[in-house]
């Protein structure tokens, strides 16, 4: 793909979002992330503004407040006799009272046509799943870490709006 093509993408994937995911990192945002733990996301998560704890005893699962009011639980993957290499990221959703299985499936369809950085799929009890997963094989930067953690949180108020009416 050429870089027009790209930027084009990267526009439509980013047009709406709030600036919780485009705000300007501090520090140096060119280190380069190999592995995923605890400390890293609290780093990144406290540069945004969001609030954390883990999530039970000795779990390397966290709970996250983004400054948005965006809930969603992080867990470090890939975690094979060593570093973990990957995050994956969810966020959990009922359909409202009064709405029907068909409708909150037919929002959650169109959602996933118009965000490409998350996409929502259907637990077994009915209730919908933002999720995302980010790769850390090969590295990636701070910087991106934390755009990528403030895009999953807009991608959290997105998804509440458009299920409960809010846009």
């Amino acid at each position: 793909m050429n870089r027009t093509i790209l930027n084009a993408l990267a526009g439509i994937a980013l047009a709406g979002t709030p600036m919780l995911a485009l705000q300007a990192q501090s520090g140096d945002g060119s280190r380069i992330v190999t592995e995923i733990d605890v400390q890293e996301l609290a780093s990144s998560l406290s540069e945004m503004g969001a609030t954390w704890e883990r999530s039970g005893d000795e779990s390397e699962s966290i709970a996250v407040t983004f400054e948005n009011g965006g809930k969603a639980i992080l867990r470090p993957t890939a975690c094979r006799d060593g570093p973990c290499m990957g995050l994956l990221m969810v966020a959990f959703f009922s359909k409202p009272d009064g709405m029907s299985q068909a409708e909150a499936d037919e929002i959650a369809r169109q959602f996933n046509m118009r965000y490409n950085p998350a996409s929502v799929v259907k637990s077994d009890n009915g209730n919908h799943v933002l999720k995302a997963y980010l790769i850390f094989d090969y590295g990636i930067t701070k910087q991106n870490l934390t755009f990528r953690l403030g895009l999953f949180g807009s991608g959290i108020m997105r998804y509440n709006d458009a299920l409960n009416g809010g846009g």
